[in-house]
C-alpha cells in the first residue's frame, strides 16, 4: 500500500534463514539494492495474507509464518523521499527458491560476515542487527 499524500510505503516482509543459517535476499529487476522476500499489502489484504502471496509470486515457493516481529520504520530503498513501514515476519519456506519475472537475483548470505551487496535499509539496519543478536 502506498500512501503518497504522507510519502509512506507499507510492506510486509520476509526474514528467511536456511539450514546453514544463511539470510535469503532478492534483488528486483532495476533496482540495485538487496532485499526480504515482500511486498505491499493490498487493501484487502492482512499483512500475513500479503507476504504469502508475495512469497509465492517472487520466490515461487510456499510459506508458514513463524512470527511476527513487529512493524519496523525505515527509509523504503527504492522509492527516493518515501518512508517504509515494514511488517516484519520470520517464515519458513517450502521448496527451493526461485526466479520469478520481478526478481533478478535470488542470494543466500552469511549474515555474520561483511557482505560485498548494497543492502536496503531494512536489511542493513534492522533485519542484520536481529539475526546477530539471535544467533551469537
Amino acid at each position: 500500500m502506498v500512501n503518497t499524500q504522507k510519502k509512506v510505503i507499507t510492506v510486509s516482509a520476509a526474514i528467511i534463514i536456511n539450514q546453514n543459517k544463511e539470510l535469503l535476499l532478492v534483488r528486483k529487476h532495476g533496482t540495485v539494492f538487496y532485499m526480504q522476500v515482500g511486498g505491499k499489502i493490498e487493501p484487502y489484504e492482512s499483512a500475513e495474507d500479503a507476504l504469502i502471496r508475495e512469497i509465492q509470486e517472487e520466490i515461487q515457493v510456499d510459506a508458514q509464518i513463524k512470527h511476527s516481529l513487529g512493524i519496523i520504520h525505515t527509509t523504503a530503498a527504492n522509492e527516493v523521499g518515501f518512508e517504509l513501514q515494514a511488517h516484519v515476519f520470520e517464515v519458513d519456506i517450502t521448496g527451493h527458491p526461485c526466479h520469478s519475472a520481478e526478481i533478478a537475483e535470488i542470494s543466500w548470505i552469511d549474515f555474520n560476515n561483511s557482505q560485498q551487496l548494497r543492502l536496503a535499509p531494512l536489511t542493513e539496519q534492522f533485519v542484520l542487527p536481529y539475526l546477530k543478536d539471535k544467533y551469537s
